[in-house]
């Protein structure tokens, strides 16, 4: 993690979508995202799951995370969150930006 703070981390993988259902709040569905806890902040989630709903072939998906300089805690979250359907990953690779 000492190497992440303060960088650009690079998020990078292939995912399918089988009926996936938007949910009924924006910030919930497919989950692709850097959560973390700075030393002096509160607990900060930086999402990006581009919202893909229904149901779709193999795909690129990449994001960037700014990290912190006082990161404490990382967490990488994928999956779904409080919506019906399959989401397949494949391929993850997560690299810090030079």
């Amino acid at each position: 993690m000492n190497a992440a703070r303060g960088k650009k981390l690079i998020v990078e993988a292939r995912c399918k979508g089988e009926n996936i259902k938007k949910p009924e709040l924006p910030f919930l569905g497919i989950k692709f995202m850097i959560a973390c806890k700075a030393v002096k902040g509160e607990n900060q989630c930086v999402d990006s799951s581009n919202r893909l709903y229904g149901t779709y072939e193999w795909r690129p998906i990449v994001n960037t995370f700014n990290i912190p300089q006082d990161v404490e805690t990382l967490s990488f979250v994928i999956g779904l969150q409080k919506c019906q359907g399959t989401i397949y990953f494949s391929n993850l690779k997560i690299s810090i930006a030079e």
